[in-house]
């Protein structure tokens, strides 16, 4: 039986398993040399190959290790401090606290070390079976899925399973109230799937720059091409975002709500009753909802002159026959939501001002942190010093100036349309928010995009949890799963699907093919993150090692592939 035979010109692939008669690993104890199709591959050769990728397995696996725990260890030590003030200090609940914020690190640690170290191990071995150059194009995508089920890894385990509570236990789907169930990882595995077709992208658009593909697919990814693409997604993210934050606020959870909360400018109370009064569709209802704002927001005990004053000016506005209360909506609109001032232009460059200091305290550190590590040698320089604070400080003035033009933009949109259509509906509420998308001008050029992306996976999140509530509620409701058998299946399924997984597993394969085969596509600072981790030399020869200190992979330029040399005639042609 012949040998596979390897291409004269691929000298690696001659160190591919497939070229070798008998077995690898007895030449390799034995210490006979390997004969191929090209002649004999030396044995140092061999163990040498063999040994790089050991190195390359073990030091992967402990920096992606080390960074999850880092990065989950530090957002839980925040969260248990916080945690720790808001509450009363009982010692067993603090334990607790520490036990799951323990755990939850360990879980995220093991979760990048074991999705670093498989890939690596499945990467070198396809390229020992099949051969470095003849695997190039694929392997990467492949390594990238099979690692992706270490995501089950990051799911955490609660110290104490009654700390959940009655309502979070009901509310997970299963039937059996002391299980747990997995906890989904959607907004993880939605980002990295946008970040996913973000390299695609810019991958599709490097073969449109060089006219590579057909007219119809260059006329679908010139709206792409466009250098405000990244606005137009904030535009469409906010439409989802902002929509849900005031008319459902069930579907945006987690961090990002309360985030919103505080940054809104408003209490609860507000949001639940504007959302309330753009779905009220008769003079009843908005009766009924303007009645109970009034002795929600303003007629608690104890209230100030100028509670009781808003109180009064909400009320008075009730007065009026049903059809004048319809018309006069927009006017309980801002009534409702900035009685202080009720111009919108007005609102808007009070909220504005109000909010750049909220914005200025969360930008600040971040800023000045990241300024730290990075430039830490920098910044202590006469020269160089200057001009990176100074830098550092327009960023933070930038972005503190976005977030606060988005929130106040968000609230003056749904004022501007209910004024031009004299009417407050749950529609001139979506019509309304796009606006805050256009603060992005405001944004440096290099955050754009990653905030556009960020927003769309929060939306895209919004959206899916929106479209299992209403799965949810038709199933519960189908006379047909009223069959104990029919409800177990279905629950079954529904605990043990992981479409978190499937998505991971797909954006995974995608985000290392391009890292692997189009390195060009990522920016500078992911593109070193990922050389830190899976090795920042030999990705053109297909020999990837880490060469280097970790202070060097994080600041040298990453290895990038040589641009093909230009021929004379396409200069002379260009010329003309």
């Amino acid at each position: 039986m012949s040998r596979p035979s390897t291409s004269p010109s691929d000298a690696e692939d001659a160190l591919s398993w497939t070229s070798w008669s008998g077995s690898t690993w007895e030449r390799v104890l034995y210490g006979s040399a390997m004969s191929t199709s090209n002649g004999v591959v030396p044995l140092g050769d061999v163990r040498e190959d063999i040994d790089r990728a050991a190195r390359r397995l073990r030091t992967a696996t402990i920096r992606a290790g080390s960074i999850g725990a880092a990065l989950k260890g530090g957002l839980n030590l925040f969260g248990v401090l916080a945690r720790s003030r808001r509450r009363p200090k009982r010692g067993g609940s603090l334990r607790l606290d520490a036990a799951d914020a323990l755990r939850d690190t360990a879980a995220f640690a093991a979760f990048l070390g074991v999705f670093a170290g498989v890939y690596v191990a499945v990467d070198e071995g396809i390229a020992l079976r099949v051969g470095k150059q003849r695997s190039r194009e694929w392997r990467a995508a492949v390594a990238g899925a099979i690692a992706a089920p270490a995501l089950l890894l990051a799911d955490p385990r609660p110290a104490s399973r009654s700390r959940l509570g009655r309502d979070a236990r009901s509310s997970v789907g299963i039937l059996n109230k002391n299980a747990v169930a997995p906890q989904r990882h959607n907004g993880l595995a939605t980002y990295l799937a946008l970040r996913a077709c973000v390299l695609l992208t810019r991958s599709a658009l490097k073969r449109r720059d060089k006219r590579e593909l057909t007219p119809l697919t260059h006329a679908l990814l010139a709206p792409f091409a466009d250098k405000n693409a990244d606005v137009g997604l904030m535009c469409v993210s906010a439409t989802v975002i902002l929509s849900c934050f005031i008319l459902r606020r069930d579907a945006v959870t987690g961090p990002y709500a309360k985030f919103l909360d505080r940054h809104g400018g408003k209490t609860v109370a507000h949001y639940v009753f504007a959302g309330a009064l753009a779905k009220a569709t008769t003079a009843l209802e908005t009766r009924i909802v303007v009645k109970k704002a009034a002795a929600a927001l303003y007629g608690h005990p104890g209230a100030s002159l100028r509670d009781k004053k808003h109180e009064a000016s909400l009320l008075a506005a009730l007065d009026v026959s049903d059809a004048s209360l319809m018309r006069r909506r927009p006017k309980l609109w801002r009534l409702l939501v900035h009685p202080e001032t009720l111009h919108g232009g007005a609102h808007f460059v009070t909220f504005f001002t109000r909010s750049l200091l909220r914005s200025f305290g969360v930008n600040a550190p971040l800023y000045l942190v990241s300024t730290l590590l990075v430039h830490r040698r920098a910044v202590m320089d006469k020269n160089r010093g200057v001009a990176i604070l100074k830098r550092s400080v327009v960023g933070v003035a930038r972005s503190s100036a976005f977030l606060s033009a988005y929130c106040a933009l968000a609230w003056a949109g749904p004022d501007i349309v209910a004024t031009l259509l004299g009417d407050v509906r749950w529609w001139t509420i979506v019509c309304g928010v796009p606006l805050a998308g256009l603060a992005t001008f405001l944004e440096k050029p290099s955050r754009r995009q990653e905030l556009g992306v960020y927003c769309a996976s929060r939306a895209l999140e919004a959206v899916a949890v929106l479209v299992a509530g209403a799965n949810a509620k038709r199933v519960a409701s189908d006379e047909s799963r009223k069959n104990a058998d029919a409800f177990a299946s279905f629950f079954l399924v529904k605990r043990l699907a992981r479409f978190d997984v499937a998505t991971f597993a797909l954006a995974s394969a995608a985000v290392m093919r391009c890292y692997a085969n189009e390195r060009d596509v990522f920016r500078s600072k992911y593109l070193n993150v990922l050389d830190y981790v899976f090795g920042n030399q030999g990705h053109g020869r297909q020999r990837v090692r880490h060469v280097g200190s970790a202070y060097q992979l994080m600041t040298e330029p990453p290895e990038m592939p040589a641009s093909p040399k230009k021929k004379k005639g396409d200069d002379e042609k260009k010329e003309r």
